[in-house]
């Protein structure tokens, strides 16, 4: 349940990530104010530019979970490590 919603909060920006490696891969431009084109092997994806792009407006209302997120998979990794160095060390 945690991977799905940490996975949640964090498409609209892997979203953004995605679209703007994309676009500078093939040197298109990208903004929310209209769809360019932009062609990938004879097929325009400007329009799914432009919706991956958008996409990121979401982050306003996913911000909150993703700091969740990095909060909570920390702590679970630092209460892992301690129960490792505590059975490492033999202390009950």
């Amino acid at each position: 349940m945690a991977v799905a919603g940490t996975a949640l909060a964090w498409l609209p920006l892997l979203s953004v990530v995605l679209c703007a490696t994309l676009a500078g891969a093939l040197g298109c431009q990208v903004d929310e104010g209209s769809v360019h084109p932009c062609m990938l092997g004879g097929v325009d994806i400007g329009p799914t530019l432009y919706v991956l792009g958008v996409m990121g407006w979401l982050m306003l209302a996913t911000a909150p979970f993703m700091l969740l997120s990095i909060v909570f998979w920390l702590g679970a990794a630092l209460r892992f490590l301690w129960r490792r160095w505590r059975g490492a060390t033999g202390a009950t």
